[in-house]
């Protein structure tokens, strides 16, 4: 615990740099992804003062300037809308949430229950749906209570489990809303379309969303199908997947390890959250930040930008980890 501790009191302080009395970051054309991990981050870590001016500039600004949220020929746009209605909940800024939800609903496809990710599929209704939307979006719908909402994603999320066709090899993450799962695509492309269990440097990320999504359900319905799902997910990315702790790309399964100690209170759940943690703590760079080594060019070269949203998203695993420890009565 001290040593997480440590990395957060260290990270707070180089961020902390950059915060402004209005709730801005003090940097350049700052847009959605720098500012949607910091109210979960402030959540996290205690930081209220944070949490709200937070929040309360994401409000205004998003109001007055349409691209904040949705920077034209921007994908991922409802992943990041998820990202702080979640934030906005926790923080009980429920107008926004509702807000965002509402906002987030315009890219459903209501033919699968799944989310496009960027304005160009969401006008044509059709194309590829978004799977980080998608599982993101469902855990935020848990969040705000449009329960409904959250249980069709959950069947499309259920659906592309169940067309897996090679399940103990890998996991096909793209649906299509005229092919179905997409199993073909260009070898460039294939650590976007699927997680090769036994590859090293998978975007198993992927896998920690899912595992939330199908974990929140559980929390909202009580469907004990949600729980399994997501409780074996979790296991196989650990079981199957070389290095899963030492491999940046699986970060956010300390965010679904978190997630199923909460469901379960089960003390497996605490060591695989330590041990993204003890990774992610090895990434703090001597100013205080983080780097993310497959991912990013050298640090020196990294945006600003990218730097708070990873910061953020990291220490908030990190404090997590740090709470899981201090709940479950485990020694530092």
């Amino acid at each position: 615990m001290a040593k997480y501790e440590a990395t957060l009191r260290r990270f707070a302080e180089w961020f902390n740099r950059y915060r402004q009395p209005d709730g801005s970051l003090d940097a350049p054309n700052l847009f959605c992804p720098a500012y949607m991990p910091v109210p979960l981050y402030a959540h996290a870590t205690g930081d209220t003062d944070l949490l709200h001016r937070t929040l309360a500039y994401i409000e205004r600004r998003a109001g007055r300037d349409a691209q904040f949220l949705r920077p034209p020929g921007k994908g991922l746009l409802p992943y990041r809308m998820a990202w702080i209605a979640i934030g906005a909940v926790v923080g009980e800024h429920l107008r926004l949430g509702s807000s965002l939800a509402g906002w987030i609903s315009a890219f459903a496809d209501r033919g699968t229950g799944g989310y496009f990710g960027n304005d160009a599929t969401r006008k044509a209704g059709a194309g590829e749906i978004c799977f980080d939307s998608t599982t993101n979006v469902c855990a935020a719908l848990c969040f705000t209570g449009d329960v409904a909402e959250a249980e069709r994603a959950g069947v499309f999320l259920r659906r592309l489990v169940q067309a897996q066709t090679e399940s103990d090899a890998r996991f096909f993450t793209v649906w299509d809303t005229s092919r179905g799962l997409v199993t073909q695509f260009e070898p460039k492309q294939a650590r976007l379309y699927a997680i090769e269990w036994a590859q090293p440097q998978q975007y198993l990320y992927k896998i920690g969303l899912l595992v939330r999504a199908f974990a929140l359900l559980h929390a909202r319905t009580g469907n004990a199908q949600d729980l399994a799902l997501a409780e074996s997910m979790h296991r196989k990315a650990f079981a199957k997947s070389p290095g899963v702790s030492t491999n940046t790309l699986a970060h956010k399964l300390g965010w679904s390890a978190y997630t199923l100690f909460l469901a379960t209170r089960k003390g497996g759940y605490v060591e695989d959250a330590c041990a993204v943690a003890d990774h992610l703590a090895g990434l703090q760079q001597p100013d205080g930040a983080f780097h993310y080594p497959e991912f990013w060019p050298p640090y020196e070269q990294v945006e600003i930008e990218q730097k708070f949203n990873i910061g953020c998203q990291f220490a908030t695993w990190i404090a997590y980890a740090n709470t899981l420890l201090k709940w479950n009565g485990m020694k530092p």
